[in-house]
């Protein structure tokens, strides 16, 4: 049983404050969702989806260093997975993951790359 991370619950608790979305229809569940901004410039929104056991990454700015990334939409999105954890949250798939606790996070890239972030405003609305 993968255990959702009350981290999370917490984080993005302490985030809905921020954001002025309107409640989701009825009979739907709300996604979590928080905007990370890491210490290489990275910047990420993450969505959890309301049953803990998935979230999708959408980078808004992916790597200054590489001029092929992003050029399209200037999105890129990773769809990952939970996964079991003791404590915090921690989401992985495709070579890439997301794990951390509270507001603090470390983010690892296929390339073996790693990104130490941090979590804090509102999602962005273009997502």
């Amino acid at each position: 049983m993968i255990v959702r991370a009350a981290s999370i619950v917490g984080l993005a608790a302490s985030l809905a404050g921020c954001a002025t979305m309107p409640p989701p229809p009825p009979g739907v569940l709300p996604i979590e969702a928080a905007r990370f901004a890491c210490a290489d410039g990275t910047s990420f929104t993450a969505l959890f989806d309301p049953d803990g056991d998935a979230a999708t990454l959408t980078f808004q700015r992916f790597d200054r260093d590489d001029p092929d990334a992003l050029e399209q939409d200037r999105r890129f999105r990773v769809a990952l997975t939970a996964q079991r954890v003791g404590s915090g949250f921690w989401y992985a798939g495709g070579g890439w993951s997301l794990r951390g606790k509270g507001a603090a996070a470390t983010l690892a890239r296929p390339d073996g790359r790693t990104a130490e972030c941090r979590a804090g405003g509102a999602p962005s609305p273009a997502i």
